[in-house]
Protein backbone atom coordinates (compact mmCIF):
# COMPACT_ATOMS: atom_id res chain seq x y z
CA UNK A 1 0.00 0.00 0.00
CA UNK A 2 1.17 3.05 -1.47
CA UNK A 3 1.82 6.27 1.29
CA UNK A 4 -1.13 9.11 0.97
CA UNK A 5 0.05 12.36 2.50
CA UNK A 6 -2.82 14.15 2.30
CA UNK A 7 -4.55 11.50 4.25
CA UNK A 8 -1.81 11.38 6.74
CA UNK A 9 -2.16 15.45 7.07
CA UNK A 10 -5.81 15.26 7.94
CA UNK A 11 -5.26 12.26 10.60
CA UNK A 12 -2.45 14.25 12.05
CA UNK A 13 -4.66 17.46 12.25
CA UNK A 14 -7.70 15.66 14.11
CA UNK A 15 -5.08 13.70 16.15
CA UNK A 16 -3.34 17.54 17.52
CA UNK A 17 -6.85 18.97 17.90
CA UNK A 18 -8.55 16.45 20.20
CA UNK A 19 -4.70 16.88 22.20
CA UNK A 20 -4.74 20.72 22.31
CA UNK A 21 -8.45 20.31 23.38
CA UNK A 22 -7.22 18.13 26.46
CA UNK A 23 -4.26 20.15 26.86
CA UNK A 24 -5.86 23.38 27.31
CA UNK A 25 -8.23 21.83 29.64
CA UNK A 26 -5.70 21.07 31.88
CA UNK A 27 -4.77 24.70 31.69
CA UNK A 28 -1.47 24.72 29.43
CA UNK A 29 -1.18 28.07 27.75
CA UNK A 30 -1.80 29.15 24.32
CA UNK A 31 1.38 29.71 23.84
CA UNK A 32 3.06 26.56 25.21
CA UNK A 33 0.39 24.54 23.03
CA UNK A 34 1.26 26.39 19.79
CA UNK A 35 5.02 25.39 20.13
CA UNK A 36 3.84 22.09 20.73
CA UNK A 37 2.39 22.24 17.31
CA UNK A 38 5.53 23.55 15.80
CA UNK A 39 7.79 21.00 17.01
CA UNK A 40 5.43 18.26 16.16
CA UNK A 41 4.72 19.71 12.21
CA UNK A 42 8.51 19.53 12.36
CA UNK A 43 8.73 15.73 13.26
CA UNK A 44 5.77 14.94 11.19
CA UNK A 45 7.32 16.97 7.91
CA UNK A 46 10.58 14.93 8.68
CA UNK A 47 8.29 11.57 8.64
CA UNK A 48 6.48 12.18 5.70
CA UNK A 49 9.61 13.29 3.75
CA UNK A 50 10.95 9.69 5.04
CA UNK A 51 7.84 7.93 3.32
CA UNK A 52 6.88 9.71 0.70
CA UNK A 53 10.58 9.01 -0.99
CA UNK A 54 10.30 5.12 -0.23
CA UNK A 55 9.94 3.13 -3.09
CA UNK A 56 10.71 5.79 -5.30
CA UNK A 57 12.06 3.63 -8.25
CA UNK A 58 10.28 -0.09 -7.49
CA UNK A 59 10.38 -0.70 -11.34
CA UNK A 60 14.15 -0.90 -10.78
CA UNK A 61 13.73 -4.00 -8.72
CA UNK A 62 10.26 -5.61 -9.23
CA UNK A 63 10.59 -8.90 -9.56
CA UNK A 64 14.28 -8.95 -8.96
CA UNK A 65 13.82 -11.08 -5.36
CA UNK A 66 10.45 -11.72 -3.23
CA UNK A 67 12.03 -10.61 0.44
CA UNK A 68 15.05 -8.70 0.89
CA UNK A 69 16.71 -9.04 4.01
CA UNK A 70 17.58 -6.07 6.03
CA UNK A 71 20.10 -4.72 6.93
CA UNK A 72 21.36 -3.62 2.82
CA UNK A 73 24.86 -2.53 3.42
CA UNK A 74 26.71 -3.15 0.52
CA UNK A 75 26.12 -4.24 -3.27
CA UNK A 76 27.20 -7.57 -2.18
CA UNK A 77 24.39 -7.83 -0.18
CA UNK A 78 21.96 -6.85 -2.91
CA UNK A 79 22.86 -9.33 -5.16
CA UNK A 80 23.07 -12.14 -2.91
CA UNK A 81 19.34 -12.33 -2.48
CA UNK A 82 18.40 -11.45 -6.29
CA UNK A 83 15.99 -14.26 -7.09
CA UNK A 84 15.68 -13.14 -11.04
CA UNK A 85 18.99 -15.36 -12.59
CA UNK A 86 19.03 -12.90 -15.68
CA UNK A 87 19.34 -9.95 -13.65
CA UNK A 88 21.66 -11.60 -11.29
CA UNK A 89 23.82 -12.38 -13.81
CA UNK A 90 23.86 -9.14 -16.10
CA UNK A 91 24.41 -7.20 -12.47
CA UNK A 92 27.41 -8.89 -10.89
CA UNK A 93 29.79 -7.90 -13.60
CA UNK A 94 29.26 -4.51 -13.62
CA UNK A 95 31.94 -2.00 -12.26
CA UNK A 96 30.20 -1.60 -9.43
CA UNK A 97 31.27 1.14 -7.33
CA UNK A 98 29.71 4.04 -8.87
CA UNK A 99 26.71 1.82 -9.89
CA UNK A 100 26.08 -0.02 -6.66
CA UNK A 101 26.38 3.27 -4.83
CA UNK A 102 23.80 4.63 -7.02
CA UNK A 103 20.99 1.74 -7.03
CA UNK A 104 21.27 1.60 -2.89
CA UNK A 105 21.22 5.64 -2.89
CA UNK A 106 18.13 5.51 -5.22
CA UNK A 107 17.09 2.30 -2.92
CA UNK A 108 16.85 4.63 0.05
CA UNK A 109 14.83 7.09 -1.90
CA UNK A 110 17.43 9.43 -2.72
CA UNK A 111 16.99 11.74 -5.68
CA UNK A 112 19.28 12.02 -8.53
CA UNK A 113 20.86 15.17 -7.38
CA UNK A 114 21.05 14.44 -3.85
CA UNK A 115 23.18 10.91 -5.77
CA UNK A 116 25.24 13.07 -7.42
CA UNK A 117 25.82 15.60 -5.01
CA UNK A 118 27.34 12.18 -2.55
CA UNK A 119 29.26 10.15 -4.96
CA UNK A 120 30.93 13.95 -6.73
CA UNK A 121 29.37 13.11 -10.34
CA UNK A 122 26.96 14.75 -12.55
CA UNK A 123 23.04 14.39 -12.34
CA UNK A 124 23.37 13.00 -15.70
CA UNK A 125 25.88 10.88 -14.85
CA UNK A 126 23.14 9.46 -12.54
CA UNK A 127 20.38 9.31 -15.33
CA UNK A 128 23.23 7.56 -17.73
CA UNK A 129 23.67 4.88 -15.14
CA UNK A 130 20.27 3.92 -14.43
CA UNK A 131 19.22 4.03 -17.90
CA UNK A 132 21.93 1.36 -18.07
CA UNK A 133 20.53 -0.44 -15.10
CA UNK A 134 16.70 -0.81 -16.13
CA UNK A 135 17.82 -1.97 -19.59
CA UNK A 136 19.77 -4.61 -18.49
CA UNK A 137 17.03 -5.59 -15.48
CA UNK A 138 14.61 -5.47 -18.95
CA UNK A 139 16.75 -8.59 -20.24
Amino acid sequence: MSYNNESEIRKWKKMKESEEKILAEYGMSQEAIEELRKYDWNIFKSERIYKTRQCVDSDLVENAATTMELPINSFEDILAQLDNKKLYDSMKDIDYHVIANIILLRTYGYYNKEIANQLGISVNTVKYHLKRIRKKAKI
